[in-house]
């Protein structure tokens, strides 16, 4: 993404209100609880100032490089240059740790540095207007950004199939026609753009299902197809309160449109959530402390 706030991921608004930075967190913490994450209870100190207008996006960002420099935990073996392998070359040999630009060696120090630096970067990309495009390029980039600290990999499309206890998500070999076909459906569907709020919410449950299915990373999906869904939302005049889904119903009404083809959970889910963009997301000082409390782990 470019550098300007109309359609760059490395602009953002000088001021941010305290009250829009209280929800930005909020929403950042609620992409971490829906994944069943955790942040850095040692950082969340600077999440909590920067709720408090004590430091801004930037420094925020600066803290975060501070406490976790980067340390390729296994430069030697990069993504680009392995294929076909029989080993997972995502995976720092001998492990089932992702290769990573933090150093972690261990899945909990990985998952925790991972979703702090989420919660960051997503906190800075909420204060960006960037128009949607419906493209899988652009969710790359959206991945990129959110990702880039901690996975060299960052915004690159998997080169292994991967799977959930429920099912397996699309072949890298089948991307080919597997993209077209979602861009194009949203496209035909106009960007869902001009539609009623049930109309909305019924034709966001299918596309939702399709981009799903790609799971184009290997990493990090659920998070950047938050993001991307948000901005096609806003630019068809509505927005998603993300933090009245809870993860069950989310995992389940994903799966059931995968698996049945019954779009009926994610359209309940979404019934819930979507709110036009003149409804304020607000966020009350002390059920923020109460949640980064909630979502900081002791450290890492």
């Amino acid at each position: 993404m470019g550098a300007s706030t109309n359609g760059g991921a490395d602009g953002a608004h000088s001021a941010v209100p305290n009250n829009v930075r209280r929800r930005n967190v909020d929403l950042a913490l609620q992409s971490v609880a829906l994944e069943g994450g955790h942040i850095d209870g040692d950082f969340s100190d600077a999440i909590i100032a920067y709720a408090n207008g004590g430091v801004d996006e930037d420094q925020l960002i600066e803290l975060a490089i501070a406490r976790y420099p980067y340390c390729d935990a296994d430069s030697e073996h990069r993504t680009a240059n392995t294929s076909g392998a029989a080993a997972d070359p995502y995976l720092i040999p001998g492990t089932q740790v992702l290769r990573n630009l933090v150093g972690a060696h261990d899945a909990e120090t990985l998952s925790t540095i991972e979703f702090t630096w989420f919660t960051v970067r997503s906190i800075k990309l909420q204060t960006m207007q960037i128009p949607a495009l419906g493209t899988v390029r652009q969710l790359q980039q959206i991945h990129h950004y959110l990702f880039r600290d901690v996975y060299d990999w960052a915004g690159k499309l998997r080169t292994v199939t991967i799977s959930k206890a429920y099912t397996t998500f699309l072949s890298p070999h089948a991307f080919i026609t597997g993209i077209p076909y979602c861009e194009r459906a949203l496209a035909d569907d106009h960007y869902l753009r001009g539609l009623s709020r049930r109309q909305f919410v019924e034709r966001m449950s299918v596309h939702y299902d399709d981009f799903n299915v790609l799971h184009p990373f290997r990493e990090g999906n659920g998070r950047a197809q938050r993001f991307f869904w948000d901005m096609v939302a806003h630019d068809a005049g509505w927005q998603f309160d993300w933090r009245l889904i809870g993860k069950q119903e989310n995992d389940f009404a994903s799966a059931r449109a995968m698996l049945a083809g019954d779009y009926a959970p994610l359209i309940r889910m979404f019934d819930s959530s979507v709110k036009p963009l003149s409804e304020p997301l607000a966020t009350d000082e002390a059920a923020l402390l109460r949640r980064v409390d909630a979502m900081s782990n002791t450290g890492c």
